[in-house]
């Protein structure tokens, strides 16, 4: 496991503030609410007596500075705190064992600086870089690993780190294979818009987020739009820690966006696994209603044998002709009511 050749300043911290073993799954984005240089930085966590680090730091002029090699674990992320992403495996390990962090500088104390188009197109290169090299899924994080931010780790503390980050520019970045989203740009061929509204081909109707997503993203001229944008209590399946949202169909694709994770912005949902999942449940359910159709029917069965046996018994109950005994005939009687009572409910509960 090597270190990324993008960094050019190193303020290298001591062993003893990292953690020896590391198997990096998830790439974690952090800002530093309140530092305004790299050197700055590097000096407080060579310092800083809670041993906090990080792997790598982006200026706001674009300057990329590490602190920890990639083959020991930083002291950046550590524990998962209530509410925290449901995709993450709550099993009380130390998320600084299994992650790389990044740190970018954000003057403001609550990171709401917008991030510089140079700081910004360093952290994207640099985020490909580490997740290229150490096979780290290059999308938004589930739990198979891939790129998440602090607050997925910690919304308690954590709730604005990194705050204000382009999200979505970076999606649209890494689903571009990574490439410069600058000359990709504009709307599919054919395709009108008015400034508010983007009209397809065949009518249909893009407007929002999901026209800014076509706008800023490769988009086939013939994946049309096959339904209006709707609300979904659930917007995939497979995936219930989404939650609900909008989504919008379209011939070979799906657009979604989810409230309860605004750092996904727009984004197209995985179709297929979806699918897949929809069509195992359906014929897991069939097969579920299968079973339960013959176990139906020999339930059937057998009440349709009690119920003849019942009215054997019943036409054995009658008392014979002339019978005036009152005791014998009372006890008859009263045999025939139970017998009676126990056909009527046999008889409805086989639909007679």
């Amino acid at each position: 496991m090597g270190d990324s050749s993008l960094a050019t300043q190193q303020y290298w911290v001591d062993d003893s503030r990292t953690f020896d073993t590391i198997n990096p799954k998830w790439l974690v984005i952090h800002k530093t609410a309140g530092f305004h240089t790299l050197a700055e930085l590097g000096s407080y966590f060579q310092t800083n007596t809670a041993m906090v680090t990080s792997h790598y730091g982006v200026g706001l002029e674009g300057e990329i500075a590490q602190f920890v090699h990639e083959n020991r674990g930083a002291c950046a992320n550590c524990c998962l705190s209530s509410g925290h992403a449901a995709f993450l495996p709550d099993d009380g390990r130390n998320f600084n064992n299994w992650s790389i962090s990044i740190e970018h500088i954000d003057p403001a104390t609550d990171n709401s600086t917008t991030v510089p188009d140079a700081q910004q197109q360093a952290s994207f290169a640099l985020i490909k870089d580490i997740c290229q090299r150490n096979n780290i899924p290059m999308r938004y994080g589930d739990a198979n690993g891939g790129i998440i931010f602090h607050h997925d780790l910690d919304p308690v503390t954590r709730s604005r780190c990194p705050g204000n980050y382009p999200y979505d520019a970076l999606w649209a970045y890494l689903d571009n294979g990574g490439n410069d989203m600058a000359n990709t740009d504009g709307w599919p061929d054919k395709w009108n818009d008015d400034g508010k509204t983007l009209t397809a081909p065949n009518g249909g109707k893009v407007g929002g987020g999901f026209r800014q997503y076509i706008y800023h993203n490769p988009w086939d001229n013939d994946d049309y739009p096959i339904t209006d944008e709707i609300h979904l209590d659930q917007i995939e399946q497979n995936n219930p820690d989404l939650g609900g949202g909008n989504v919008q169909y379209f011939r070979k694709s799906r657009l979604q966006w989810a409230p309860k994770h605004p750092e996904m912005g727009c984004f197209k949902g995985w179709v297929g696994k979806e699918l897949k999942f929809v069509m195992d449940k359906s014929a897991s359910d069939a097969a579920n209603d299968k079973a339960e159709d013959t176990k139906d029917a020999a339930n059937v069965d057998t009440l349709n044998k009690e119920i003849a046996s019942l009215k054997a018994q019943l036409n054995a109950a009658q008392p014979p002709a002339g019978n005036n005994n009152p005791v014998v005939s009372d006890a008859m009687k009263n045999n025939v009511r139970q017998l009676g009572t126990v056909f009527n409910q046999l008889s409805q509960e086989v639909g007679l």
